[in-house]
């Protein structure tokens, strides 16, 4: 019994480790997030986030926007958002203070002051640039775009989003709200101009606005796509096809060839080998003669230091 429980107890342990865990509640909310969505002329994107946090009685510095920039394309490139951020600011037009870095398959603002904490109600004014965003198909072109991401550790009492296009082309539209892969509709008022979005209720850490905008083919150029070579994994430099086994066959039965085609089969003296048996057989005959001369030399110097020496009168 004792060791059914110990396995019992170990079991419990191993499962709780596997767990995966739970996003924690930081102690402030985001109660406001909206994207205005601006399609540009080139078919770039420039996009305004308005972001109202209560960090309550928090001590904070700033916050992390996380965009994803990088996106599976097929099994050798990703796909790849050009993004510049222009400036960010709070409600009042005054700048915060902001870097940039990619993190992952993300580009990370960071904003804030690392030197000043801010706590209590703030807010935050994003703009940035989106190249290579819009998604090309034979009939039409379309926007297919995650509005406040699933990378938040706190939750959002509203998300609303706005695309815009001047001079009207917007054809239909669709959205959906919740955790990854759910098809939850969301409210949505569509134009020829402008679309509006919005959830139906308030998100949790890791729920998210996805909005889909149809624009009419013609309207905008052809969209750009910029493409990365993917780095290759250590298994794709040992895939088996039949070019590496025609390759590995053609090396290795031309060094067999290359080492038995001497006579009688005997590996052939060629290249560093012959220059290694050549060296060894040279090193052998100078010691030989080395030895020779010194036996020859000490035997002569012993005769004459036996033999009588005449002097003369």
């Amino acid at each position: 019994m004792r060791r059914l429980a110990l396995l019992l107890l170990f079991l419990c342990t191993m499962a709780l480790t596997i767990v995966p865990p739970v996003r924690a509640d930081q102690g402030w909310v985001i109660e406001r997030f909206h994207a205005e969505i601006q399609v540009e002329p080139d078919t770039s994107l420039r996009i305004t986030e308005s972001l109202d946090v209560d960090f309550n009685s928090l001590e904070k510095h700033g916050i992390f926007r996380e965009i994803p920039v990088v996106y599976d394309y097929n099994q050798t490139h990703n796909r790849i958002y050009k993004l510049t951020v222009e400036r960010v600011t709070n409600a009042g037009g005054s700048a915060w203070p902001y870097t940039v870095e990619r993190n992952g398959a993300n580009e990370q603002i960071r904003i804030g002051d690392p030197d000043r904490t801010v706590s209590g109600k703030q807010t935050y004014r994003i703009t940035y640039r989106v190249r290579g965003a819009l998604n090309a198909f034979d009939d039409h072109d379309e926007l297919f775009w995650n509005v406040n991401g699933r990378d938040w550790d706190v939750p959002f009492r509203e998300v609303s989003a706005s695309v815009l296009l001047a001079g009207g082309g917007l054809a239909s539209a669709t959205c959906f709200q919740g955790t990854l892969g759910s098809l939850q509709p969301c409210d949505l008022a569509a134009g020829t101009e402008r679309i509006e979005y919005r959830a139906t209720a308030p998100l949790a850490a890791g729920e998210e606005l996805t909005l889909v905008a149809a624009v009419r083919k013609g309207v905008l150029p052809a969209p750009e796509l910029f493409l990365e070579q993917r780095p290759r994994t250590f298994p794709e430099y040992f895939e088996v096809s039949p070019g590496t086994i025609g390759a590995t066959l053609r090396s290795c039965s031309s060094a067999v060839w290359r080492c038995w085609r001497g006579r009688g089969g005997r590996p052939a003296a060629t290249g560093a080998i012959r220059r290694s048996f050549i060296s060894r057989q040279t090193r052998r005959r100078r010691r030989a003669r080395s030895s020779r001369a010194s036996r020859w030399w000490w035997s002569t110097s012993r005769r004459r230091a036996c033999t009588p020496r005449r002097w003369a009168s």
